[in-house]
Formats: structure tokens, C-alpha cells, sequence
């Protein structure tokens, strides 16, 4: 929420820049933090700072990458988020269990300053119109022909310039969410589904440790390394999406190419001249098709999982169950991310409110409905999604047009 706009207003690098920085300084606050309550303070505070290259990340590939080839650079960049709270479970288990709990944080501080350095070194701005900005600053500070400086300024951010002021390119960009929240229909359903399927993971992280030591009698090393089979689930979404998602995309695009290349044969009928697919003939519906099979899978993993481990059949079955589960999430994100790039903030804003409440309900859920029915419930919430992919294949574009939303 706040720091999309800034790098609108002063580029993605800074910001990155600014947001590690805080997120070490209050990483190594939680390290030396004195009581819970300032534990606690410490990290909601490096949470803020930490978000900045979740929310910003899909800012960065539109800027870099092509639609046609968007899907795998959006997979890739996803495998961090969903992978790192996977592997993070496994290794804090055994730093905590080796060390103590403060060295966890320490280990973070170490990996994210590391990190940080390198990013400092080698990165460098993408966002178009502060590249344009700086150029123009660049070439009045030089003082070559004001005049023909100012017009070229102008030439140069006629086509990305909305003409706003800061204050109000920033006022923008704050409620750009919540506009699409209330007016687009497709962008909330969207939003409440991927929402959903983020808090049935998260669910999934809160209930994975005291399942398996308390069904399987795991100590707590070995129940972090069940969290591998959504690792695995997760990787195989990323594999599957990228090949799957730009493939079909690509396929599109030829076909639009081949209805619209030029005429060959020089008989100069209007009706068959044809043309090269524009970028406006790839359609955001052409990302859904790998969806069908993930809304599929997810109450599947769910069914597997649950009563697997109600009944206490071995081990590896309940992790498959998890397997299934995970390899939905990548390319579920990835289709409803990709889908609309001004969505990205309205998105993270519904799925981080739902993978914040949703898990807060699995421990007492499945105190009062056990494995098995508690499971089988959020199957059955998640049966209910199925045809979403399909209608939104069928309709979605007559839903974009008829809600478009001006002045976002």
C-alpha cells in the first residue's frame, strides 16, 4: 500500500534500497529483543520492510519483461515467497534446536545483508517514466538549448505522463486498490479467490508441526521437514505454469498472427489484408487455462491430507496430500497477478488479510471437526471454486469492458 506509489514517485531501486535497509535494522532488533513485547514490535515492524519486494516484485517484471513471456519470469519470482516460509520452518528448527531462537534472526540478518550488497551493486532502475524524468533532469543540468530540452522533456513523457502532482499521483496509487475492489467485480472475485487459497496455505503452516509430532510423534526437526512436500508441490507449479502459461499464450499469438499476417498474394482485397498481432490481442484470459487443472487439484490435496492423517496412514501420504495442495499456489497467484498489473496491490491486500485470519480459525477448527472434517470443509469451500476458472474464461472479458474503470 505505501511503498507501490513511492517507487512511482521515486523509483523501484530506491525504495528497495530504503526497505532493506530497515529490514536488517529491525531483524537484528528481534535478535536482541529483550521481551515479547518488543519481539513482537520488532517484527511486525521488519514485516513492513520486508513486503517491499513482494509487492513491488511484479512492478519490476512488467517493467522488464514482455507479456508473451511474463508467466515464467512471474513463476520464478514467486518461488521466494511461497518457498520461504516452506524452508523456513526446516531450517529454524534446526538453528533453534542447535543454537537458540535469537540466532534464527541472526542467520536472516547474515543471508539479507549478503543480499542487500549485491543488489546495491548490481541493480539498477526499471520504472520508465523516472528513467525519462532523470534523463530530462540530466539534460537541463547540462544546459544544452533549453528550448529544445523542454520540448524534448515533453516529446519524451507525452505518453507515460498522467500530468498529475506528486501529492496526487501518490493520493492515486493509495486508492487504486480499494477502487478496484468495489467497482470490478472480476478483480474482487479474483482477489477473494486467490485469497482464499493463500489463507488454506498458511493454514497449512500453522497445522503441519503439531500434526505430524503429535499424529506421527515427529520431534521438531523431522516435523519441519515435512513442509518439503509443499515445497515440492510448489516447485511443480512452477515448472508446470511457466511451460504451461507462455506456451499457450504464445500459441494464441500465432494464431492471432497467421488470421492477421499480411497479404502475400498482392490481390489487394481489403477483406484479406491482415496484420501482425498487437500486444492488445494477447488477452488476459489466455493466462487461465493452467488454472482449470489447479482448482482441481486443491480440494483434492486437501481430501488426501486430511483424512490420511485422521487415520494415521503413513507418513509419506499426508506430505503427497500437501504436494497436491502446493502445486496449485504458484500458478494461481501467477494467473491473478499477471492478469491485471494495477490488481497487484488490491491482491495483496485481500490475500494477506485472509492469510492472516483464515489460520487463526485452523486450530479451533480442527479441535471441534478433526483432521479428517476439517479438511474436508475447506475442500468443500474450495469444490465450490471449481467453475471460477471457467466462467472467467467464458465472461471475463465482457466483465473487463462492461466495470472498466477510468483514471485509475
Amino acid at each position: 500500500m505505501l511503498f507501490a506509489p513511492l517507487s512511482e514517485l521515486y523509483g523501484r531501486t530506491r525504495i528497495y534500497h530504503i526497505a532493506n535497509v530497515g529490514f536488517i535494522a529491525f531483524l537484528i532488533g528481534c535478535a536482541l529483543a529483550p521481551t515479547l513485547n518488543a519481539l513482537i514490535i520488532f517484527r511486525f515492524l521488519s514485516g513492513v520492510f520486508g513486503s517491499c519486494p513482494v509487492t513491488n516484485g511484479g512492478g519490476s517484471i512488467s517493467d522488464m519483461i514482455i507479456q508473451q513471456h511474463r508467466g515464467a519470469a512471474m513463476a520464478g519470482f514467486s518461488i521466494g515467497p511461497l518457498l520461504g516460509p516452506i524452508i523456513g520452518p526446516v531450517v529454524g528448527g534446526i538453528v533453534a534446536e542447535r543454537l537458540s531462537w535469537r540466532w534464527v534472526f541472526w542467520v536472516l540478518v547474515i543471508l539479507s545483508s549478503l543480499l542487500s550488497l549485491v543488489f546495491l551493486a548490481f541493480s539498477r532502475e526499471t520504472y520508465a517514466p523516472v528513467l525519462l524524468q532523470r534523463k530530462t533532469d540530466r539534460l537541463r543540468r547540462e544546459n544544452i538549448n533549453n528550448n529544445i530540452n523542454n520540448n524534448a522533456a515533453a516529446l519524451l513523457r507525452s505518453k507515460l505522463d498522467a500530468g498529475l502532482t506528486p501529492r496526487e499521483l501518490f493520493l492515486r496509487a493509495i486508492l487504486r486498490p480499494f477502487k478496484l475492489l468495489v467497482f470490478s467485480p472480476i478483480c474482487a472475485i479474483c482477489n477473494v479467490f486467490v485469497g482464499i487459497a493463500y489463507g488454506y496455505l498458511y493454514i497449512m503452516f500453522t497445522s503441519i508441526t503439531p500434526l505430524f509430532e503429535q499424529q506421527y510423534g515427529f520431534d521438531g526437526v523431522r516435523a519441519g521437514l515435512a513442509f518439503l512436500g509443499l515445497g515440492v508441490g510448489s516447485m511443480l507449479g512452477v515448472a508446470y505454469f511457466s511451460s504451461a502459461s507462455d506456451r499457450y499464450i504464445k500459441k494464441k499469438a500465432k494464431e492471432a498472427g497467421d488470421l492477421a499476417a499480411d497479404d502475400d498474394d498482392g490481390d489487394g482485397e481489403e477483406g484479406m489484408v491482415r496484420r501482425r498481432p498487437s500486444v492488445g490481442a494477447i488477452k488476459p484470459e489466455y493466462r487461465l487455462p493452467p488454472l482449470r487443472l489447479g482448482a482441481v487439484l486443491l480440494p483434492v490435496g486437501l481430501f488426501i491430507y486430511g483424512w490420511t492423517a485422521q487415520y494415521k496412514v503413513h507418513w509419506i501420504v499426508p506430505i503427497i496430500g500437501t504436494t497436491i495442495m502446493g502445486s496449485l499456489q504458484l500458478y494461481l497467484v501467477d494467473t491473478f497477478t499477471i492478469y491485471a498489473a494495477s490488481a497487484l496491490a488490491a491482491n495483496s491486500v485481500v490475500r494477506s488479510l485472509l492469510g492472516a485470519v483464515l489460520p487463526l480459525a485452523g486450530g479451533p477448527m480442527y479441535e471441534k471437526l478433526g483432521l479428517g472434517w476439517g479438511n474436508s470443509l475447506l475442500a468443500f469451500i474450495a469444490v465450490a471454486l471449481i467453475p471460477v476458472p471457467w466462467l472467467f474464461m467464458r465472461y471475463g472479458e465482457f466483465l473487463r469492458k462492461r466495470f472498466a474503470i477510468e483514471n485509475l
